[in-house]
């Protein structure tokens, strides 16, 4: 059995993804619950059509899930990875903006 990480699970999109479940939102998205998982990680990130369908499923239950709420944690992680690299402090992923799937800081 995995353990959640906690900090991982306090952004908007993973808050949502607790509360209306991962295996709902799976077979919602005709995807393999691992890669909610890793989408919340940080891996990999949902298609645009795909963070679409999460857009309406939330606005269903009445939360308004944008799509920097959706990328946040890939865009984080991409952060982290430029520091690992170069050693300066990371860009603050969450000030910028991402329209459909591309990154605009």
């Amino acid at each position: 059995m995995s353990q959640r990480i906690p900090k991982r699970w306090r952004s908007k999109f993973a808050r949502f993804v607790g509360t209306y479940g991962t295996q709902r939102i799976a077979v919602a998205l005709r995807v393999d619950s691992s890669a909610i998982y890793h989408w919340i990680r940080g891996a990999t990130t949902p298609r645009v059509a795909h963070a679409a369908i999460i857009q309406r499923l939330a606005r269903e239950r009445g939360i308004r899930l944008t799509f920097d709420d959706i990328y946040r944690p890939w865009l984080e992680q991409q952060a982290i990875a430029a520091q690992n690299a170069t050693g300066s402090a990371p860009a603050p992923a969450a000030q910028g903006s991402c329209v459909s799937g591309v990154f605009r800081g």
